[in-house]
C-alpha cells in the first residue's frame, strides 16, 4: 500500500513537470505580444506607426501612456498594413495576440511612406533570426540603399513582393550575405530553407545591433557598416561602431565581403571601445559594407552617426541627422548602455525592480522612466525596453530630419530558435575561398588552352 502511494506521488509529480514546463522558444498564442515607443518631439506634428500582420485574424491594441486610453482596436490579416499617425512626444503601448510587425518613422519632408530605416526587423516568431519575414518597405531620399540578408546558415531566400511575385531567389551559405532592393511603402514577404537575419541600414542613421542568440547581449553579431565615400556629403559625416562589455571581452570583426578577419579589440571590463569602420571594410563606392562581429564574452553593440554635432561646409547643421535606436534588456542580464539624445525612456511590460549604475526603480506594468544622456549599466528583474532617440544639436534647439526603427516584442526580442547553430567564421573558411576560387582559375585556363589547341 505505501509503495503503490509512492508510486502515485512520483507520477503525479513527474505528470505535472511534463506538462508544465514549456520548451524553450515555445509560446502560447493566448500570451499575447506587447510593444513600446514614443514619437520623437522634434517631429513636426507627428510620426507614423506602421503595423503589419504577420498572420490571419490578429487582433490589436493601441493605447497613450501614461494614461492607457484606448486608440485603436482592429483585426489585421497576413501581410496586411495599418498606418496610424500619432502626434510627436506620444508615448504608446501596442498588444497583439498573434505576433506583428511594428515600425515607427517621421521624416520632416518627403512623401507619406519616406524614411530613412537602420532596424534589425523581426520574423513572423518575433525573434530576430528566423526563416520566415514580412514586413512594410520604408526608404528615404537615398532608393538605391538595399535592404540585406545574413544567413547564418546553408538556405535558399526567396523574396516575394506585395503582390505575391516572385522578386529574388538568392542561394546563400552560411555566413553568406547579399542585399536586395526593395519597392517603398508596400509590404514584403521573404522565407528561407535556413536560419536568416533581415535588416535595412544606412550610414546616417543610428541602430543597436541584436545577437544572433537573441536579446542585445551576447557573443555574435551581424551588423552593417557605413561607407567611404559618396554623395550626400559623407565627409562631414562621423560614425562610429561602440562595443560595450560589462566583463570585459577580446572582440573580432570579419568582413563579409572578402572572408577575413580584419580588425580585433580589446574591452575593459565596464567600459566600451569605439570603432571607425570607414577605413576597415571593403566595399565599393555607395555601398555600405557587413561583418561578423565575435567575442569570447558578452558584449553589447551600438552603432551611431552624427552624434557629436559636427559642422557641414556652410557651418551650420541643416544636413546632418540623428536617429531611433532600440535596445531590450532581459532579466538577470546586465547591459551597459549609452543614451546620447536627449529623449530616452525606459518601458516595462510587468512589475520589476529596474538597476540603473546601482540605483534601483520600483516600476509597474506599463510605467516608463526618462534616461537622461550618460552611460547606464542596466540590469533588471522583467524585461525592459529602452528608446533612445539622437538629435543633432542646432543652436535653436535639436534637430532630426528623419527616422524609421522596428520595435521589438517585450515577449520575445531575447529569443532565438532552439534548433540554431551558428556557425563562426574562421580563417580555414577563407583558405577554402580561395582554394575553389583558384580551382575554378585552373579550370578556366585549361578550358582555354584546350579550346585552343582545338583551334
Amino acid at each position: 500500500m505505501i509503495l503503490e502511494s509512492r508510486r502515485l506521488i512520483v507520477f503525479t509529480i513527474l505528470f505535472f513537470l511534463l506538462f508544465s514546463v514549456k520548451p524553450f522558444n515555445v509560446r502560447s498564442e493566448e500570451e499575447g505580444y506587447t510593444f513600446y515607443g514614443f514619437i520623437p518631439s522634434v517631429v513636426p506634428d507627428y510620426g507614423t506607426l506602421l503595423v503589419t500582420g504577420n498572420h490571419n485574424n490578429t487582433h490589436c491594441r493601441i493605447y497613450s501612456l501614461p494614461d492607457k486610453r484606448l486608440l485603436e482596436d482592429f483585426t489585421l490579416d497576413k501581410y496586411e498594413l495599418k498606418a496610424f499617425n500619432l502626434p510627436n512626444g506620444t508615448l504608446f503601448k501596442i498588444t497583439s495576440d498573434k505576433f506583428i510587425t511594428v515600425l515607427i518613422k517621421g521624416r520632416t519632408e518627403a512623401g507619406y511612406y519616406k524614411s530613412d530605416v537602420t532596424t534589425t526587423l523581426p520574423s513572423v516568431d518575433g525573434t530576430y533570426i528566423g526563416k520566415e519575414f514580412v514586413f512594410p518597405v520604408t526608404t528615404g531620399s537615398i532608393e538605391f540603399i538595399p535592404y540585406r540578408i545574413f544567413s547564418l546558415e546553408d538556405a535558399t531566400v526567396k523574396i516575394f513582393r506585395a503582390d505575391g511575385t516572385l522578386l529574388k531567389e538568392i542561394r546563400l551559405p552560411a555566413n553568406g550575405f547579399s542585399g536586395f532592393a526593395a519597392e517603398n511603402g508596400t509590404v514584403y514577404h521573404i522565407v528561407s530553407t535556413g536560419y536568416i537575419e533581415v535588416a535595412t541600414f544606412t550610414f546616417a542613421e543610428d541602430y543597436f545591433v541584436p545577437a544572433a542568440t537573441g536579446g542585445f547581449v551576447g557573443k555574435t553579431f551581424y551588423g552593417s557598416a557605413d561607407r567611404t565615400q559618396g554623395g550626400r556629403g559623407e565627409g562631414h559625416y562621423r560614425r562610429y561602431t561602440y562595443i560595450s562589455s560589462i566583463e570585459g571581452a577580446t572582440v573580432k570583426m570579419y568582413d563579409l565581403n572578402v572572408h577575413k578577419f580584419v580588425k580585433e579589440v580589446k574591452v575593459l571590463p565596464r567600459s566600451m571601445v569605439s570603432i571607425d569602420t570607414k577605413n576597415i571594410f571593403t566595399h565599393a563606392t555607395f555601398e555600405t559594407g557587413a561583418y561578423i562581429l565575435t567575442a569570447d564574452r558578452p558584449v553589447s553593440v551600438l552603432y551611431l552617426s552624427n552624434y557629436t554635432g559636427f559642422l557641414n561646409i556652410q557651418g551650420d547643421l541643416s544636413g546632418l541627422e540623428g536617429g531611433v535606436s532600440v535596445i531590450g534588456v532581459g532579466p538577470d542580464e546586465k547591459a551597459l548602455v549609452m543614451i546620447v539624445g536627449p529623449e530616452a525612456y525606459v518601458f516595462v511590460s510587468k512589475d520589476c525592480i529596474l538597476t540603473l549604475n546601482d540605483l534601483e526603480f520600483r516600476l509597474a506594468a506599463d510605467e516608463y522612466l526618462a534616461l537622461e544622456p550618460g552611460i547606464y549599466e542596466v540590469s533588471t528583474t522583467q524585461p525592459v525596453i529602452i528608446e533612445s532617440v539622437e538629435f543633432a544639436p542646432l543652436k535653436e534647439g535639436y534637430y532630426l530630419t528623419g527616422f524609421a526603427e522596428a520595435l521589438p516584442a517585450v515577449e520575445t526580442f531575447d529569443l532565438a530558435p532552439s534548433d540554431l547553430k551558428i556557425k563562426q567564421p574562421t580563417e580555414e573558411s577563407n583558405l577554402t575561398y580561395y582554394m575553389i576560387a583558384g580551382v575554378v582559375a585552373v579550370a578556366i585556363i585549361i578550358l582555354v588552352l584546350l579550346m585552343r589547341r582545338r583551334k
